[in-house]
């Protein structure tokens, strides 16, 4: 499998009988892209992860690729199935890695993303009362009076 890396365009196409893309091998083969002739161009690919939990028993953290500077991939210009895998491919701001190939082409691409743990991060201090409502509560619990039982 061969990926073409158009740096004007920001689009990264794979070769036509492309069945699965490994994520880690676009990030190496983008790196070649670079030190050989894609210097100029926007910076394509962030990784995060890969990083070893356990190496003895061959663990390590779910490798991240993210294209970002609107960087996509457009799949092969035929009918096909490709899979992802090895890592988890994303974008910076959230929409789909990949863009519709030029012709009238039906891809189905399936991710095969590995179990990975994720922190959701959620605002807190926020309990459904008014400030007002609040600062009652605050002042209640502050100021109360205990009782001690003999």
């Amino acid at each position: 499998m061969a990926y073409t890396f158009d740096g004007t365009n920001k689009i990264i196409t794979y070769s036509i009988g492309t069945t699965a893309i490994d994520v880690k091998d676009i990030y190496s083969r983008w790196k070649n892209w670079v030190q050989d002739e894609g210097s100029m161009y926007l910076k394509a690919i962030d990784i995060v992860g890969g990083d070893p939990v356990d190496e003895i028993n061959g663990i390590y953290i779910s490798t991240y690729v993210f294209l970002i500077n609107g960087w996509r991939i457009r799949p092969a210009e035929e009918n096909h199935k490709v899979k992802v895998h090895s890592g988890i491919l994303l974008t910076d701001i959230g929409e789909s890695p990949f863009i519709s190939t030029v012709g009238s082409y039906n891809v189905l691409v399936e991710y095969s993303q590995p179990v990975t743990s994720q922190t959701v991060m959620l605002e807190t201090g926020i309990s459904g009362l008014t400030q007002e409502e609040s600062e009652q509560l605050f002042k209640a619990l502050t100021t109360a009076k205990f009782l001690a039982l003999k």
